[in-house]
């Protein structure tokens, strides 16, 4: 089974519970944008094997998912808080700085998300896909960021 379908949400967070494949999320995507209307879109970070299908018809979220979990990128979340524009800017390029040198970090997407700013670098771990990523991803995250956790949310 290979892991081509996604989670997403539609407006807010609270609208999860929708999966598709890429190409039908994008097309979703490109008729919102074609008809004016201003919509928000999420995605999981994760990407789901076919067993989601049936999962999500009955129950509307991962929890209980027993399929597996596949992670293309890392998505490293710097939020703004008490912070000034200029302050959550300056520690977002710190961080990047940071993946630059001390992780070899070479390519990367770097984009303000209305809160903050979000950088995403390839899986630089090259996490496992398997019905235990989530947790994997989060504990290594975790262990390995605990010093940047005045920078970044670990969440």
């Amino acid at each position: 089974m290979g892991n081509n379908i996604l989670e997403y949400a539609i407006g807010s967070f609270a609208g999860r519970g929708n999966t598709s494949t890429a190409p039908e999320l994008t097309s979703l995507v490109k008729q919102s944008i074609e008809s004016g209307r201003k919509v928000e879109f999420y995605r999981s970070m994760y990407n789901l094997d076919s067993s989601a299908l049936d999962h999500f018809r009955l129950y509307k979220t991962t929890k209980g998912y027993k399929g597996t979990f596949q992670l293309q990128s890392l998505i490293f979340d710097i939020d703004k808080k008490l912070s000034s524009d200029a302050e959550v800017l300056d520690r977002a390029r710190a961080f990047l700085e940071y993946l630059k040198s001390a992780w070899g970090v070479a390519s990367y997407r770097f984009w303000y998300s209305g809160n903050g700013y979000h950088i995403e670098t390839p899986d630089f771990f090259g996490f496992p896909t398997t019905v235990e990523t989530p947790r994997i991803v989060h504990e290594t995250i975790k262990y390995h960021f605990t010093a940047q956790s005045s920078i970044i949310d670990l969440s």
